[in-house]
């Protein structure tokens, strides 16, 4: 209190934007002031305006908690999020996203940063997906899988879904603002799948092609596929 005076003196005005106060009662209460000195009849005056922030201060701090648990969430579903700025160009990546893509995070980039990542043979399909998300008419949803190229040109599947919000301009037309962008690294499963699709054609190039008859059969005796081979065998 004794420095605040004293600052007071030689400033004529402080600011406390978040002073923490107890009352009588033993509470604590969040209080912003801001008090001025000045002259006023040839005497000197503090004027202190005082304003209770308790209640916004409590908003926040359930704000912040709340923001934590979702980071916290992300992370353990290992999913990145992207804020776009449509009026600027920019998108925002936290640490994950921009972990996928290898740019800077928590700081505005711009999109064509982003974009430069996918995978060529991607491209045409992203960009058709986003063209028809910004569609004013539609509901802004978008959700692609798709391939980037890292820098060390090692490729990783994304799995992407981004809401576009609108604006409606005072003329009746719809304009996109922002959008939220959420990947996750989905390599792999499509790894996986392309195994999976690899030895079921190895399978299928087998079974039709042995020399040797071969039927599948289910327990009910019901006979489920047979080759080739096996109906010139048995006419």
């Amino acid at each position: 209190s004794q420095e605040m005076f004293q600052t007071l003196k030689s400033m004529r005005q402080v600011r406390y934007d978040n002073l923490p106060l107890q009352t009588h009662q033993g509470g604590l209460r969040d209080v912003e002031v801001v008090a001025n000195l000045y002259d006023e009849g040839g005497r000197t005056v503090v004027q202190c305006n005082v304003r209770d922030i308790t209640e916004r201060k409590r908003a926040e701090s359930q704000l912040k908690l709340s923001e934590a648990k979702l980071q916290l969430g992300l992370q353990v579903a290992e999913t990145g999020l992207g804020t776009m700025d449509y009026q600027t160009g920019t998108i925002t990546l936290d640490k994950t996203a921009a972990a996928f893509f290898d740019l800077p995070d928590n700081q505005p980039i711009p999109r064509a940063a982003v974009h430069a990542r996918f995978h060529p043979d991607d491209s045409e399909t992203i960009f058709a997906r986003i063209a028809e998300a910004l569609k004013p008419t539609g509901d802004g949803l978008m959700a692609v899988d798709h391939r980037i190229v890292r820098p060390d040109q090692s490729v990783m599947w994304l799995g992407a879904r981004k809401q576009i919000e609108f604006s409606d301009a005072p003329d009746g037309s719809r304009r996109a603002l922002r959008g939220l962008l959420a990947v996750r690294d989905i390599t792999e499963r499509k790894q996986a799948e392309a195994a999976l699709r690899e030895s079921e054609d190895l399978f299928r190039a087998t079974f039709e092609n042995a020399a040797v008859g071969i039927a599948h059969v289910g327990r009910d005796g019901a006979w489920l596929r047979v080759n080739q081979r096996l109906c010139q065998i048995t006419g």
